[in-house]
């Protein structure tokens, strides 16, 4: 009975650790990154974090707003990693990219709130690249 009580005890505070670890990963602010569609975006982010980014900036828009891809939804590449935006910030990238001159190199700066796996959009504005 004790070790049952203990190992209770144990199952209780890792999950409010774990539930503490959770909220902490929500972040609000500006991130700066690729715009890119989900379909090349998880593709990408299976390669080296360096590679990831490579192919981030030579992603086109073309491919960005051809059906299948933009059906697939956007998010934003950040250090070789792919975050989803929200059903409602995916709409508001497609606005964009509707709106840009850029055919590739499509950096942006995001507002919003960033999840574990999810970037809920306020705004999509151009950034100027970390190497230009």
């Amino acid at each position: 009975m004790k070790i049952l009580s203990l190992s209770l005890v144990a199952l209780l505070m890792f999950v409010s650790f774990s539930a503490q670890a959770q909220t902490k990963k929500n972040t609000s602010g500006t991130m700066k990154g690729y715009l890119i569609d989900k379909m090349c975006g998880t593709t990408m982010a299976k390669k080296s974090p360096d590679k990831a980014m490579a192919s981030a900036a030579k992603h086109s828009k073309s491919c960005a707003t051809e059906e299948s891809c933009a059906a697939s939804g956007y998010g934003l590449m950040m250090g070789g990693t792919w975050t989803a935006f929200d059903e409602a910030g995916s709409k508001k990238a497609a606005e964009y990219l509707t709106k840009t001159k850029a055919s590739d190199h499509i950096y942006v700066a995001v507002s919003g709130t960033r999840t574990a796996d999810k970037i809920t959009v306020a705004s999509i504005k151009e950034a100027k690249e970390k190497n230009q």
